[in-house]
């Protein structure tokens, strides 16, 4: 499996698909017992094409983004410090509230990362309201929801977007009970896979207040890395969502829309590269 990776996602071939499925269990009847653990199904790629408006957002195709774009590398640049140190795969990307741009911050990232390793995956996990399709200018399509469900495989589920040199997991179908697919063995198995064939796997997943998924994501990822937004982001918010990450290792903190004006502010919050617990210390990147 390793090698025909290699061949499909390493090598840039123009295919969508990664050759790894979750597949179900019969009791001997026909009658379906759960998921099992990922398995390999080597099926035909599929590659999505962003839509040309997505460029607009994104600071790795934009020549309007120039101090966007060194943020990032910046960003790239101290999250590679860290896994020399810790291992560092899967990183789930979380904010406090909505609105505070964490989708752009996981897409961007994502984006940046590839530029020097074409073994990079974006994951939509918000399965409430997902935006990264849109961001991208994508339609809505399965994937996470119906693979932990047992629905589809991991093979379907994974897209390549050669416009970006990144695959993609969409968030697939709505559900308003997201956490006992998070809490379930099968999205552990997911993110042992993933992490086993790709570089990088940037998780985006929805605020962690006032719902309960990020919590149960944090706990089966790498790190976290938290958006706040200057200007939007309540301090009480902040600090609500800092004490949630109590034990949690996070990477770092992507203060949003920076400006003199609001900095000081928040100095308190501020997370430094690579904490645990509650503590604050130097901004990692302002974005």
């Amino acid at each position: 499996m390793r090698q025909l990776l290699n061949d499909l996602v390493g090598a840039g071939r123009k295919t969508s698909e990664i050759p790894m499925a979750l597949s179900s269990s019969s009791d001997g009847n026909g009658a379906h017992t759960g998921p099992e653990s990922p398995s390999v199904t080597p099926q035909p790629g599929e590659r999505l094409v962003c839509h040309l408006a997505a460029d607009a957002h994104l600071v790795t195709r934009s020549p309007n983004h120039e101090v966007g774009r060194e943020k990032f590398l910046i960003l790239r640049h101290r999250l590679s410090q860290i896994r020399r140190a810790r291992q560092l795969k899967t990183l789930l990307v979380t904010s406090s509230i909505p609105q505070e741009g964490k989708t752009l911050v996981a897409v961007n990232l994502a984006a940046t990362l590839a530029l020097n390793s074409s073994r990079v995956l974006l994951i939509d996990a918000d399965l409430r309201e997902s935006s990264v399709h849109r961001i991208l200018g994508l339609p809505a399509l399965s994937g996470l929801a119906e693979c932990l469900e047992g629905r589809t495989g991991l093979t379907t589920a994974v897209r390549r977007l050669d416009h970006l040199g990144i695959s993609y997991i969409p968030a697939g179908r709505p559900t308003t009970s997201p956490v006992n697919l998070f809490q379930s063995r099968i999205m552990r198995d997911v993110l042992d896979e993933v992490a086993s064939n790709f570089d990088w796997v940037i998780v985006d997943s929805p605020p962690l207040n006032p719902v309960a998924d990020s919590h149960c994501l944090a706990s089966v990822t790498d790190a976290v890395l938290l958006v706040a937004r200057s200007g939007i982001t309540p301090r009480p918010a902040l600090l609500e969502a800092l004490v949630a990450l109590r034990g949690i290792f996070v990477a770092g903190m992507v203060f949003n829309a920076v400006t003199n004006a609001h900095a000081s502010s928040y100095d308190s919050y501020y997370y430094g590269q690579g904490q645990t617990g509650a503590t604050a210390d130097a901004p990692m990147s302002a974005a």
